[in-house]
């Protein structure tokens, strides 16, 4: 399925959440608990290594839901989710 691939466009990567390594995983938990992040969230809890841990494993079992850390070069700039609303291939909120 499309949404637990890497991708890579020109010098743009897109690492699926279910292909990160030890350090990209804790980089982008030290994002998801920033305080500017965490306020738009749906639950406004800190995140513990554990819980991200199982919400990037459980992403493996899911048809519908995509993540990926977006690295410009060398570098990490963010990240992206997709999220399969419809029945068709190609509808998804980004």
């Amino acid at each position: 399925m499309f949404l637990h691939k890497s991708y890579q466009l020109e010098s743009i990567k897109f690492i699926n959440y279910i292909d990160l390594n030890d350090d990209e995983l804790q980089l982008i938990l030290t994002w998801r608990n920033h305080p500017d992040v965490r306020k738009w969230m749906y639950n406004t809890d800190e995140i513990t290594l554990t819980e991200h841990i199982e919400f990037c494993k459980k992403l493996k079992l899911t048809n519908n839901k995509g993540y990926w850390l977006v690295q410009m070069g060398n570098e990490s700039i963010g990240t992206i989710n997709a999220i399969v609303t419809g029945k068709q291939i190609g509808r998804a909120h980004v």
